[in-house]
């Protein structure tokens, strides 16, 4: 069991501050709508743990390097073969959102 005094402090005690670190502007903004989406993902279908869809730091690391496709997206730590089939879609069409790119399905861009 945790003592009261260690939750949220990493394993040296320190406080490790809250989600998504020194992110800033755009990049904690993208961080957040991850983190949501993120929720949502673990709420769903199997019900499984957010960390285990992605960790916070590989959420980090999309919202800085925000890939545009799949090469990209393979290059942020983290993500591996497995999650880019898994996620990827949803995560590149979520950053083309965010930057302003219409989504493309089936030919019919959407904003």
């Amino acid at each position: 069991m945790l003592r009261r005094d260690k939750l949220g402090r990493g394993s040296s005690g320190e406080d490790r501050g809250p989600p998504g670190g020194e992110l800033k502007g755009k990049d904690r903004e993208l961080y957040d709508e991850l983190r949501a989406w993120r929720g949502r993902v673990a709420r769903a279908g199997r019900r499984r743990r957010p960390f285990m869809i992605l960790t916070e730091a590989v959420m980090q690391g999309l919202a800085v390097a925000r890939p545009s496709n799949q090469d990209e997206l393979l290059a942020v730590k983290g993500v591996g073969p497995k999650k880019a089939e898994m996620y990827g879609g949803a995560i590149l069409q979520m950053i083309r959102s965010f930057e302003g790119d219409p989504w493309v399905v089936n030919g019919q861009e959407f904003e």
